[in-house]
């Protein structure tokens, strides 16, 4: 089983990163380890990784225009959950553009093993 470094949001600052107990680094396996790697990809900006520039979303180019079609943005949202390793499918997905034109994204995925992976990006 393959298994990633887990990634953990301190609650205080926001900010992301590993962390290590009793020496030894944190992973995640399975659907958690499925479900970070979601959150990472609908994350990462088409172009900002250094080692392969087409990964990631258009946020820019596409998602965050002025007027955007919102079955589009759904579109680029679902490639992007159903391009992550072991999901066989989108169960749920969807969008509220709050006031200063940020973003509320909920999803609902399945995971190889029919565990239903859920997050809020």
């Amino acid at each position: 089983m393959a298994r990633d470094l887990k990634i953990t949001k301190d609650p205080l600052t926001g900010k992301r990163g590993i962390r290590i107990v009793n020496g030894t680094l944190e992973t995640v396996t399975g659907a958690e380890e499925c479900a970070q790697r979601i959150e990472i990809a609908l994350n990462t900006i088409l172009g900002e990784f250094a080692f392969d520039l087409l990964k990631g979303l258009p946020l820019f180019d596409q998602i965050f225009r002025r007027r955007q079609y919102q079955s589009l943005v759904l579109n680029y949202y679902r490639n992007g959950i159903l391009a992550v390793n072991q999901v066989k499918a989108v169960q749920e997905l969807s969008i509220e553009r709050g006031e200063e034109r940020d973003y509320n994204m909920k999803f609902s995925a399945l995971y190889e093993d029919n565990t239903t992976i859920t997050g809020t990006i």
